[in-house]
């Protein structure tokens, strides 16, 4: 038999941070997202495409303190946008 490849003995979450950083990005009352798609534009800001047909760019996703911006509403099937 082959060997399992990922110890059993530990938590998915430990499990999924041996290959993704995963960071908690803090949200606004005003905004309440139901994500579709992330992508990080040339100027590293973050992209995030929500099921109410909106885009949002975010300033310094990296920083404490983040700044919302709404980049375009009213779209069809906003979660297959590329920024």
């Amino acid at each position: 038999m082959g060997k399992i490849p990922f110890d059993l003995s530990k938590s998915i979450i430990e499990k999924e941070a041996e290959f993704y950083k995963i960071i908690d990005v803090p949200n606004t009352n005003d905004i309440k997202p139901e994500v579709g798609g992330l992508a990080l534009t040339d100027d590293d800001k973050l992209g995030v495409s929500i099921r109410c047909s909106e885009i949002w760019l975010v300033d310094e996703p990296y920083s404490k303190i983040l700044t919302y911006k709404l980049f375009y509403q009213s779209l069809l099937r906003s979660s297959k946008i590329r920024i």
